[in-house]
């Protein structure tokens, strides 16, 4: 083996992943749905360990196939995934820290007599460098036609725009204060 004989080819889709979503990198490992895309795997590509993402969370794959991923870096390390029924969810994963949680995310509004539909994600970074959520978003206005609109989601919490208290809004949280 030497560097004139190997031959890099690019990755298009990880063994025994879904057809049709790109697998995502984070943390060193790659991010996967699994064949039947109602499971997320992740594969450390240092030491080759395989985790099921959706051991607590079965739920998730359950909702229906996923059908996109993207992978946000800055400020945070979350996964967002589109399913076949174009609905929105987040998985917070930063294993470094053994940080992992999946959450659905309803948008406003309706299409149909349903929830809005997430017909695409991307990630792209703003001015300052922050990766933003991009969404495709469908929904039926008061006349009932079908309308489109590109949404990004609002900056998270930043020390310079809020306290910590302010920015939880759950039933129930726990507050890690360790960093």
């Amino acid at each position: 083996l030497s560097p004139s004989s190997t031959v890099a080819r690019k990755l298009r889709r990880a063994p025994g992943c879904a057809p049709n979503v790109l697998p995502e990198v984070a943390h060193s490992r790659l991010i996967y749905p699994t064949k039947t895309a109602r499971g997320l795997v992740s594969l450390d590509l240092v030491d080759e360990n395989f985790e099921d993402l959706l051991t607590r969370a079965g739920h998730i794959g359950r909702r229906g196939r996923i059908r996109q991923t993207v992978w946000q870096a800055e400020p945070e390390h979350r996964l967002w995934m589109r399913n076949e029924h174009d609905e929105l969810f987040c998985f917070t994963y930063d294993p470094t820290h053994d940080a992992y949680g999946w959450t659905r995310q309803v948008l406003g509004g309706r299409y149909g007599v349903g929830a809005p539909k997430v017909e695409s994600l991307a990630v792209l970074p703003d001015a300052s460098g922050r990766d933003r959520l991009w969404l495709r978003v469908a929904r039926t206005n008061d006349a009932g036609d079908i309308v489109r609109t590109i949404e990004v989601l609002d900056p998270d919490w930043s020390p310079e725009l809020a306290l910590l208290d302010a920015c939880l809004h759950l039933d129930a949280a726990v507050v890690y204060d360790g960093w």
